[in-house]
């Protein structure tokens, strides 16, 4: 059996930029699109997002008063906002009541570990039209607490985009 090491720069970011817009300019799905990748990666995921598509990306990530800011200010269009904003109740959710369900923000780029913090039931507030993982391979633990998190009711995506550049999972998968 041989072994290979994990390939880097597959253009697994590229490819995955340029099929989310896509989606988004020749379907006519706007989104929104999450993104879950390694802390070390985010920066590289926005950039390849504003280098090759037009869509309006965040990268959701900071203490929980960063996170606050940018659900309040970079998710929902002003005029889907509540006026009053209750600390108690969910601010998106509120915001999906309001408005069309259509979001400003198109791509939500962050990490499994926000995903498990206080706030995540904000992201759940939206239906997602793709997830992507980065590092889907993390899932194959089905005990793992991303896995147990995204198969939870709370999450909605219509479709999801695993990807992987370790060797015995070297491919990518749709559902």
């Amino acid at each position: 059996m041989h072994h290979y090491p994990p390939l880097q720069g597959l253009g697994k970011t590229i490819q995955t930029a340029i099929y989310i817009n896509y989606i988004a300019s020749s379907l006519g799905n706007r989104g929104p699109f999450l993104i879950i990748a390694p802390l070390s990666t985010l920066l590289h995921w926005k950039r390849e997002f504003d280098r090759w598509t037009d869509l309006n990306t965040v990268v959701y990530s900071g203490n929980a008063d960063d996170r606050s800011t940018i659900r309040e200010l970079e998710f929902a269009f002003k005029v889907d906002r509540p006026k009053n904003n209750n600390q108690k109740q969910n601010y998106l959710a509120r915001c999906s009541q309001k408005g069309s369900k259509i979001w400003m923000v198109q791509v939500v780029i962050t990490t499994p570990e926000y995903l498990m913090t206080d706030d995540s039931s904000e992201l759940e507030a939206i239906d997602w039209e793709v997830l992507v993982v980065d590092e889907a391979h993390r899932l194959k633990n089905h005990t793992a607490k991303l896995a147990i998190k995204l198969r939870k009711e709370g999450f909605r995506f219509s479709n999801i985009l695993c990807l992987t550049g370790e060797t015995k999972f070297r491919f990518v998968f749709f559902s």
